[in-house]
Order: structure tokens, then C-alpha cells, then sequence
């Protein structure tokens, strides 16, 4: 009886995916982009989208991104995971990346994605495989510029 109540306590190995392929723009960010800079990868990073964290860490932390999750100590000692709440244009990204119709691009959209860019200190933006053509589409007319393909990504960069 007690084998079997220590049984669920026994090691076992943790499930693991593999990482995928990682774009090679990853592996020399400096040739892009000055180190330290914020970058907005898409698609958006979220606890369930972490093939960005991954890109991220191939490049040696060398840039910032928003999105992401964090988990850490809460209030009451409680366990907190997640991040502050995302902005209007990652929000919009998140519902593209999900199947959502892209909105229209008006004056006011445009502004509101300059303040958030602005807001993350943002000096480009990378869409890397597996970014949905309509979020790509979407980006290309809010920027108003056609990305640079750079090493597997598309690249747009911020004035």
C-alpha cells in the first residue's frame, strides 16, 4: 500500500516538443539591428505562443520584445503567471494570429499602432514562419512599407 501511494512521486521526465527551426536572422540580430533594441515579433508571443521566446533566445537575448509570460510571486504568496495586458495593436495581432478578419486600416488605427509602438519602444517589427499571411498583410498596411526578407523573417524597420 505504501509503494503505491509513493508511486505518483516517482521522477519521471518532462514531456518536450521540439524547438523547430530557428530563422537564421536569429542568429545574427546585430547584422539588423543594434543590439538592445525592442523588437515586436510576431507571431505574438504568449504563454501558449513561445516560439518567439525561442527565436529570442537563439539571439543571444539580444533584443526586447513585448508579449511573452512571467511567473513569479503574486499578492498573498500565490503563484502569478502572465504579464501586463497586452495593447489595442497586440490585442488585434492576437485575434489575426487566431483566424480573426484583419480590421481596416483607418487614420485612427494607424495612430493608435504608432502610440503602442511608441508605448513599447519599438524599433522594428519581425514576422517569422508560421506568421499568418493576413497578420503580414495587416502589418504591411498599417506600417505602410513592404518588409525586407532578412534570414528567414520579414523585417520591418521603425524610423
Amino acid at each position: 500500500l505504501a509503494l503505491v501511494c509513493l508511486a505518483p512521486l516517482a521522477a519521471r521526465p518532462y514531456a518536450v516538443t521540439p524547438a523547430g527551426q530557428i530563422p537564421s536572422f536569429f542568429n545574427a540580430t546585430a547584422r539588423w539591428l543594434p543590439p538592445g533594441r525592442t523588437v515586436v515579433v510576431l507571431p505574438y508571443p504568449t504563454a501558449t505562443q513561445t516560439q518567439p521566446l525561442v527565436w529570442q533566445a537563439a539571439a543571444g537575448m539580444a533584443f526586447q520584445m513585448p508579449g511573452g509570460y512571467f511567473i513569479g510571486p503574486a499578492a498573498g504568496g500565490q503563484a502569478f503567471m502572465g504579464g501586463p495586458g497586452p495593447v489595442l495593436t497586440a490585442n488585434t495581432f492576437l485575434q489575426i494570429e487566431q483566424g480573426a478578419p484583419a480590421p481596416q486600416v483607418t487614420t485612427a488605427l494607424r495612430a493608435e499602432f504608432r502610440e503602442d509602438m511608441a508605448y513599447w519602444r519599438a524599433s522594428a517589427i519581425v514576422a517569422g514562419p508560421g506568421a499568418r499571411p493576413a497578420l503580414v498583410r495587416f502589418v504591411q498596411q498599417l506600417t505602410g512599407q513592404a518588409p525586407v526578407r532578412a534570414g528567414g523573417v520579414l523585417l520591418w524597420r521603425q524610423p
